[in-house]
């Protein structure tokens, strides 16, 4: 079972930007997407071991 649902706003566990969690993979991957500091949007898959919940 995701430890995560679709939507969640993520930070990697080394900390970066806030990304929000796209599509969860059964493997335990996450596409995560995010807006770098130019307003481009960018995407990358990550093992859910990686990340924790961003506290706001």
């Amino acid at each position: 079972m995701a430890k995560f649902t679709t939507g969640t706003i993520l930070v990697l566990k080394s900390g970066g930007p806030k990304m929000t969690a796209g599509i969860l993979k059964e493997d335990g991957y996450v596409n995560c997407f995010w807006f770098d500091h130019n307003q481009v949007l960018q995407e990358v898959t990550l093992h859910e071991d990686l990340l924790t919940e961003a506290v706001f």
